[in-house]
C-alpha cells in the first residue's frame, strides 16, 4: 500500500501546473475521508515502527532523526512527539543523530519572522539536550542545502521516516502514532523507563519549589494562533474553584508563558481569586516549566498548547481536556498505551460548546472525586 501510494504521488507531482500544489492537496483530503482512517494510520505507524525494530536489533543501530523546519510545524507538540521517538530508541540501545534543518521566514504556520523562527530553532536545541539527555546522542543545526549531502552519507535504514525526509515532506503528523506503537512493543514495565520521571529536568527547577506541595495547571492563551485551545475568563473561574476544592491546601500554579501569564494574572485580580502562582514569575524557559509541572503533585490542562505533551509522556496523574488533532486513540479509552487510571486524557471536539468546562466538572467528568498523587 505504502508503495502504491508513493507511486501515485509520484505521477500526480508530475502534473505540469495543478499537480503539486492543487490536484495533491485534494487527494489527500479526498483520501482522509475514506472509512477506516484509524485504522489505516495504525497501520501506517506499525509499519513505521517496525522498520525501526528491525534496526535497533541491527548490528549497526545507528539512527538520524530529521526535523525539518520547513516543512515541519514549529511547535513545541510537533517537537515533543519526534524527540520521543529519538529518546525511545537511545533507551532501547540505539545511537541516534537529532537534525534541525534551519529555513528562512516567513513560515508557513502563522506567517512567523525569521527571528521567531531561529528563537524556536536555539530553544528546540536546548530542548532536545535534555530530552534525549545522552552521550548516545548528538544534536546537529544544519543549513537547508547540506541536508541532501548529509543524507546520502547514512544508512536509509536508520532514518525515520526516510522517504519523507529525502523528498522533503512532512511527516510530523505520524509521528505520536508511530511513538504509540513503539511503546506498545513493551512490558509495561520497560514503558517507565522511556517516560518522564519526577525527578526530570531538575536542573531547571526553581529551587523554591523542590519541597512545596502544589499542584500545576496549564492555561493557553493567544490570539494569533487556534483560539479554539486558549482557556476564557469563565472556564479559568471555573477551573480554578474545581482544583482549590479537589486539592484543598494545595498551592495552585498556573503554567503559560510570558503573554498568558500576565493575561491570566490580571483575569486572577478581577476574580478576586488571591493566592495563585504563576510560573513566569519563577522559570524563564519552557524546561523550566516542565520541570515545575512534573515535580507537582498533579497537573490539569483544559485545552492547551504543546507543553501539555510533558506530563502525558509521562508517569505522573493527570487529567487533559483536549482534542485529538494529529493522533490517533490506542483505544476507547487511552491514547496512548501506557496510559495508568490516573492519567486522563478527554478527547473533545475541537470547536467548544458554550460552558463545556463548566458541564464536565459538575458531572464530575474532570476534577472530581479525590484519585492518587505522586506524594
Amino acid at each position: 500500500m505504502r508503495r502504491l501510494r508513493r507511486w501515485l504521488r509520484i505521477l500526480v507531482q508530475r502534473l505540469p501546473l495543478i499537480g503539486e500544489d492543487w490536484l495533491l492537496p485534494r487527494i489527500r483530503a479526498a483520501y482522509e475521508q475514506l472509512p477506516f482512517l484509524d485504522w489505516r494510520r495504525k497501520r501506517f505507524a506499525l509499519s513505521e515502527a517496525r522498520n525501526l525494530l528491525r534496526h535497533l536489533q541491527s548490528d549497526d543501530s545507528e539512527f538520524t532523526v530529521v526535523y525539518d523546519c520547513k516543512v515541519t510545524g514549529l511547535a513545541y507538540g510537533d517537537l515533543l512527539h519526534v524527540l520521543a521517538i529519538a529518546r525511545f530508541l537511545i533507551r532501547r540501545g540505539g545511537r541516534v543523530t537529532f537534525i534541525l534543518v534551519e529555513t528562512t521566514g516567513p513560515h508557513f504556520l502563522g506567517g512567523m519572522s525569521q527571528s521567531e523562527i531561529d528563537h524556536f530553532i536555539k530553544d528546540a536545541v536546548e530542548v532536545a539536550g535534555a530530552v534525549l539527555g545522552s552521550d548516545r546522542s548528538e544534536i546537529v543545526t544544519l543549513p537547508e542545502a547540506d541536508l541532501e549531502g548529509r543524507l546520502r552519507a547514512v544508512d536509509k535504514h536508520g532514518v525515520l521516516f526516510n522517504e519523507s525526509v529525502r523528498l522533503r515532506r512532512p511527516y510530523f503528523r505520524e509521528a505520536f502514532n508511530v511513538f504509540n506503537q513503539l511503546m506498545a512493543s513493551l512490558p509495561e514495565d520497560s514503558r517507565r523507563q522511556i517516560l518522564f520521571d519526577r525527578d526530570e529536568f531538575l536542573s531547571e527547577l526553581p529551587v523554591q519549589f523542590m519541597e512545596r506541595e502544589f499542584v500545576t495547571w496549564h492555561c493557553r492563551y493567544s490570539t494569533r494562533w487556534d483560539e479554539s485551545r486558549l482557556t476564557t475568563d469563565e472556564e479559568f473561574a471555573a477551573g480554578y474553584r474545581a482544583i482549590c476544592q479537589r486539592f484543598p491546601g494545595r498551592e495552585v500554579l498556573v503554567v503559560s508563558d510570558e503573554v498568558g501569564c500576565t493575561h491570566y494574572a490580571n483575569t486572577a485580580r478581577s476574580l478576586d481569586f488571591d493566592g495563585l502562582l504563576f510560573s513566569k514569575d519563577v522559570s524563564t524557559s519552557f524546561l523550566g516549566d516542565c520541570a515545575l509541572i512534573l515535580r507537582s503533585e498533579f497537573f490539569f490542562c483544559y485545552r492547551g498548547g504543546g507543553i501539555l505533551e510533558i506530563p502525558f509522556m509521562s508517569v505522573m496523574p493527570y487529567e487533559i481536556v483536549a482534542p485529538v488533532m494529529n493522533e490517533t486513540m490506542w483505544s476507547s479509552r487511552f491514547l496512548g498505551c501506557w496510559q495508568e487510571e490516573n492519567q486522563r486524557w478527554f478527547n473533545v471536539p475541537r470547536d467548544r460548546e458554550e460552558g463545556e468546562l463548566a458541564g464536565f466538572i459538575a458531572q464530575g467528568t474532570v476534577l472530581g472525586q479525590q484519585r492518587e498523587v505522586n506524594a
